[in-house]
């Protein structure tokens, strides 16, 4: 099956979503933050900040975008927001990458 036909049997809500996701992955400092939290899941704004060598209102900024189009999870722990890589939704980017190269 071409990818073209399989583009077409998605509905358009679907094509929305996987849109808001790359659109979401597509910046420099978005992938640095995607790259990190897939090798250290589970962090805080500080320690992504340190990590990337941001400013913490950047980093904040960019974790607000992916957050909304499902990228990540944050979920609190005291004071700290820890934040991850939303599983289902990496799995996904991934599926789409490997239909689109085959």
């Amino acid at each position: 099956m071409s990818v073209q036909a399989k583009l077409t049997e998605l509905d358009e809500d679907a094509l929305l979503q996987a849109h808001a996701v790359f659109h979401a992955i597509s910046h420099p400092i978005r992938i640095n933050l995607v790259r990190t939290l897939e090798e250290h899941p589970a962090q805080t704004v500080t320690q992504l900040q340190f990590r990337l060598r941001l400013a913490q209102a950047l980093v904040s900024v960019h974790l607000a975008i992916l957050r909304k189009a499902g990228v990540v999870t944050a979920s609190r722990t005291g004071k700290n927001m820890h934040y991850k890589l939303d599983e289902d939704t990496m799995q996904t980017i991934q599926l789409c990458i490997q239909r689109i190269n085959s």
